[in-house]
């Protein structure tokens, strides 16, 4: 009987690891195959078209079957041992002891039994989701997520060229450009205020023909057209000068997100777009001074970006409406012909200058360098 124990320790172990694996092949996906034998509450023809978990709900009623056999078995052969004539006290003990075990662990198999077929079912069948991949998978996964992520940002963007060309080629929309105009090139203009905190004002990418621009292509014609300050998700976003919002809209997960746009009353005729917003609640019609706050800052757009504000600073003569993925609302102007920008082109103003620029460049936390420019 000294073995006994220790056969009874293995079917535990077996139990608890079959229980286990039957937790964690519970979501995958069923394989079809026929077991060589059939096992307790479950049949060939059942589980041909089965899950493995459902193959281990089989064995795992078979462990049960087996241990509360087993448990039954050693109080049997206890109680011989306890009544036999001859017997030393000491004996006599032992076999108490062997009879007490017997008890407990047929009272646990019995327990476990009634859990898991009469208090609650559903245990024996767990619906638990997949665990996420560890190691090596892990890894591989974040790489295709990535790679995944940067194909769509790279859609999106091709699609709002597309979208720019459609509109620079349509009827009308000639007077983008204005010979007569030319656009601001000293201090910043009185009135002007930064959109953001002093704490946030640096850039992130600046106006224009970029080193970022010219080297990713993500952009139309390979031009930013505006400047991205480097702030946190839901820092205060203020108006740079007297205006009056004309349009707020949303681009979903494409391009500008969450956008405000604003109609100066400066004589400078000059209107300015605010992008990847986390709010742009303000009312279209409110009245707004200079550095009055008209929204937050944040992340919306396409995925992966990182939070800043995108601020673009617009000839309002020279800005027509409308696209596709963002809203018939949406402000926009034709993009330069020729690089330098030439002295007639009016449609996207570089905000930096009428800022009193050139700013700061924000300090780069993977490089420990400031961004390019």
């Amino acid at each position: 009987m000294k073995y006994i124990s220790k056969i009874l320790a293995t079917l535990v172990l077996v139990f608890l690891i079959t229980l286990i694996s039957h937790i964690a092949f519970a979501d995958q996906t069923p394989l079809s195959y026929t077991p060589l034998t059939t096992l307790p509450g479950i049949t060939k023809e059942g589980i041909a078209s089965s899950g493995v978990h459902n193959y281990l709900s089989g064995v795992f009623a078979l462990v049960i079957a087996l241990a509360g056999a087993l448990a039954v078995l050693i109080l049997v052969v206890g109680g011989v041992q306890y009544v036999a004539s001859g017997i030393t006290p000491d004996q006599k003990g032992r076999a108490k002891e062997r009879i007490k075990n017997a008890l407990i662990g047929l009272a646990l198999i019995l327990g476990s039994w009634l859990i898991l077929n009469s208090i609650n079912p559903a245990l024996k069948s767990p619906a638990l989701q997949s665990l996420p991949p560890v190691g090596v998978e892990a890894s591989l996964q974040a790489i295709k997520d990535q790679q995944a992520m940067n194909e769509k940002i790279l859609k999106d963007f091709a699609d709002f060229a597309k979208e720019q060309a459609d509109f620079e080629a349509s009827a009308g929309q000639q007077q983008n450009f204005v010979p007569s105009y030319t656009e601001r090139t000293g201090p910043g203009v009185a009135g002007y205020v930064s959109p953001v905190p002093s704490s946030g004002n640096c850039l992130t990418q600046p106006f224009g023909y970029t080193s970022y621009a010219l080297e990713s292509g993500i952009y139309p014609k390979n031009f930013h057209d505006g400047i991205d300050f480097g702030v946190g998700s839901g820092t205060e976003i203020k108006s740079i000068a007297n205006g009056e919002v004309v349009y707020t809209g949303n681009c979903g997960d494409k391009t500008f997100g969450k956008w405000v746009y604003i109609k100066h009353d400066d004589p400078l005729g000059t209107s300015a777009l605010y992008a990847h917003l986390k709010d742009n609640s303000i009312p279209v019609g409110t009245k707004v001074a200079a550095g009055q706050k008209i929204a937050l800052s944040g992340n919306s757009g396409p995925p992966g970006m990182g939070s800043h504000l995108h601020a673009t600073l617009f000839n309002s003569s020279a800005v027509g409406f409308g696209s596709p993925s963002c809203g018939p609302n949406f402000p926009r102007a034709s993009y330069p012909k020729t690089n330098p920008i030439s002295a007639e082109y009016t449609g996207y103003l570089d905000m930096e200058k009428y800022l009193g620029g050139p700013l700061t460049m924000c300090i780069n936390s993977r490089t420990g360098s400031p961004f390019a420019r």
